[in-house]
């Protein structure tokens, strides 16, 4: 069965029902299970486990232009089998809803922009063993991700969670650099919404997946996500908390704060989203001083060490970290002893760079996979996963807006 965000009665907004769909390729598409089962057995061939890639392979990216019948083609690899993928690939996207939206856009039926489709299949992207690594699959311009996953049984889902924060700083100026304003638009209104329909309590998604042939399709903007794993985040305490001063601001004078080494949990906790969840109290004192116009996906590492000899360095500022972490501690408190990475730099997108933020909400949020039953379902799957032999392998699309006229729009058409 399809999943995606509930929302009441009345208009949503187009992104806002886009935002996540998951299920089965047999429920979404039916005809198409057939075609798939017969490309995946192609790609197993083509690219084997262990083979010259490390981990995926880039297939193919196709640009669509407004007013086209077919779209420009990219690829190294064996035509026929790039042209029944892609065929494919956008019938899911017609199905989940993504070519509907696009295609009614102004900014792309005025020519203005193109829609760019980077398609990757993964051998066997197994899934993790340590803290759960939430993450942007975008460079700043890609709006829509799709998974489709070769999957004969039941595994491990994808974990998520709606990203109801509004984008940090950075991150805005290279969205508004990159992408058409319409778009931002559109995002803002689905953020709005998502927020007032979106439980605060929510879990983390994850769990095992829907019966076979698993697809994932979301907005990259509005959704954290992660490669799965049954590992339990650190819950953290105020006493915990309070131990780290020393710590950190040792790490602050040497001009290195990004990680410390908490012993008593024995790995290292990430001092941005220390700081970004202590953030998340409203009545902190590091609150007050980001004021109205920043928030906690604003404390990343350039940011972090401004942050930490403002608000917390000196005798007064201990006082004012330990009353901040008694605050903040007053509630549940759990680390993954990561920053998340909200963007990467692709060659691509020009002036994209690595971005980190801390996900809004993520560090209250109970994930379902530390659930002790959904924790056994997730093992089962793992474990029956790995005796039949069957590799985490699936395609992945980025689906990328970009300006006709930019450099990779013009080698895209270069005589139209």
């Amino acid at each position: 069965m399809t999943h995606s965000i509930p929302h009441p009665t009345g208009v949503v907004p187009p992104l806002a029902r886009l935002v996540m769909k998951t299920g089965s390729l047999e429920t979404l598409r039916p005809a198409n299970v057939a075609h798939w089962t017969k490309i995946a057995e192609m790609l197993r061939a083509a690219f084997p486990q262990g083979g010259a890639q490390r981990d995926d392979v880039h297939l193919f990216t196709s640009y669509s232009a407004h007013g086209l019948a077919q779209p420009e083609v990219v690829t190294q690899h064996d035509t026929k089998l790039m042209t029944v993928a892609r065929l494919l690939l956008e019938h899911l996207m017609e199905a989940n809803g993504q070519w509907s939206y696009l295609k009614a856009q102004p900014w792309f039926t005025d020519g203005g922009h193109l829609v760019a489709i980077d398609a990757n299949y993964y051998p066997n992207r197994e899934v993790k063993g340590g803290q759960p690594q939430f993450h942007k699959d975008t460079a700043g311009n890609n709006v829509f991700v799709n998974l489709l996953f070769d999957n004969p049984d039941p595994i491990p889902a994808t974990e998520w969670l709606v990203d109801v924060g509004e984008p940090g700083f950075r991150r805005r100026l290279l969205q508004e650099s990159l992408l058409p304003p319409g778009y931002l638009k559109d995002l803002d209104e689905a953020r709005l919404h998502l927020r007032a329909t979106t439980a605060a309590d929510e879990p983390v998604s994850g769990g095992v997946t829907e019966g076979a042939n698993t697809y994932v399709s979301w907005v990259d903007d509005l959704i954290w996500h992660a490669t799965p794993t049954d590992v339990n985040r650190h819950a953290y305490t105020a006493a915990q908390a309070s131990v780290l001063y020393d710590l950190v601001d040792a790490r602050s004078r040497a001009g290195s704060l990004s990680h410390v080494y908490d012993g008593r949990i024995g790995e290292f906790v990430s001092v941005p989203e220390l700081l970004g969840s202590i953030a998340e109290c409203p009545t902190t004192h590091l609150r007050h001083v980001l004021g109205a116009k920043f928030g906690p996906q604003d404390v990343d590492y350039p940011t972090v060490d401004v942050l930490w000899k403002k608000v917390y360095a000196g005798g007064e500022g201990r006082a004012r970290y330990l009353e901040d972490v008694a605050k903040r501690g007053a509630s549940e408190w759990r680390l993954t002893g990561h920053i998340a990475n909200a963007s990467t730099t692709d060659p691509g997108a020009p002036g994209s760079s690595q971005l980190f933020e801390t996900p809004a909400g993520l560090s209250s949020r109970r994930r379902r996979n530390s659930d002790p039953a959904t924790k056994v379902d997730v093992l089962l799957a793992l474990l029956t996963q790995i005796a039949k032999g069957h590799p985490r392998s699936f395609l992945r699309t980025w689906v990328r807006v970009i300006p006709r006229n930019s450099e990779e729009g013009r080698r895209a058409f270069p005589q139209r």
